[in-house]
């Protein structure tokens, strides 16, 4: 595919989030199960870069203005594994963390397999597009300042 599109770009990402109310993602799934104050058991042995799909979105808006050329990682800034994520959902969001339980993936009959440190650097991205995504947190304030 690279050679026939030499002109190409790809942006690889993961665990890619936004406010969904019957959404299936991982940030929507933790934060109903908290709000209806459910029991979760969440792993601490998988390792990501969140990404909250606004700053994806301007993300391809800026390569797609800038035409770059290449492969890049484009996630989160920061590289936390789900539990701490979860965590972090419960302190931006005042939801009381206390059903959180952690877990290890081999706890979990799973259909596919998953790296468990799937840890990103976006770096070369952002020096391309001249931008970085936002901190986690800002991705939370902008959460719950628009939908919640």
């Amino acid at each position: 595919m690279l050679r026939e599109y030499p002109n190409h770009c790809i942006l690889r990402t993961g665990v890619v989030f936004s406010w969904h109310p019957e959404g299936k993602n991982f940030f929507m799934q933790t934060y109903n199960k908290m709000k209806a104050s459910e029991d979760m058991k969440v792993v601490d042995d998988q390792i990501s870069n969140p990404t909250y799909a606004p700053y994806l979105v301007e993300a391809i808006l800026r390569v797609a203005e800038k035409d770059i050329v290449g492969t890049f990682n484009a996630t989160g800034l920061e590289t936390l594994n789900r539990f701490d994520f979860a965590l972090a959902i419960a302190t931006a969001f005042d939801l009381d963390a206390v059903k959180i339980a952690r877990a290890k993936t081999t706890d979990f009959p799973i259909k596919a397999e998953r790296p468990m440190n799937n840890g990103t650097d976006s770096h070369a991205l952002y020096v391309a597009i001249d931008w970085e995504f936002p901190k986690l947190s800002v991705a939370f304030d902008d959460i719950k300042t628009v939908y919640e």
